[in-house]
């Protein structure tokens, strides 16, 4: 089961946000991480959709822009104070973003 995130509402103070998220969803382990750790998802999406990947090799993040512009499948990685590693997944259609651990991807 996957929770439906307002993306709109939570980055609506970012100042540049390039890249469309469509329905953003998080699984349950996601937001279970999130409420542990008191982080907000928001964050991470914001950072995503300004073009921040996150923790990714040089190779990935030059990817990621190249899939930016062509409009493949954007993946960024990002971790929780706890070391909890997760990935935010927008797809090339740019309708859907998933917010997932790596294992339930």
């Amino acid at each position: 089961m996957e929770t439906i995130v307002n993306a709109e509402e939570l980055i609506a103070n970012t100042s540049a946000v390039p890249l469309k998220l469509g329905q953003v969803t998080a699984t349950n382990a996601v937001v279970e991480a999130f409420t542990r750790n008191d982080q907000s998802v928001g964050f991470f999406l914001g950072a995503h959709a300004a073009g921040f990947w996150g923790d990714l090799d040089d190779a990935a993040w030059k990817a990621n822009d190249a899939a930016f512009m062509d409009g493949a499948l954007i993946l960024s990685s990002y971790m929780l104070r706890d070391g909890t590693r997760f990935w935010i997944v927008t797809h090339a259609n740019r309708k859907s973003t998933r917010v997932v651990l790596p294992g339930e991807y």
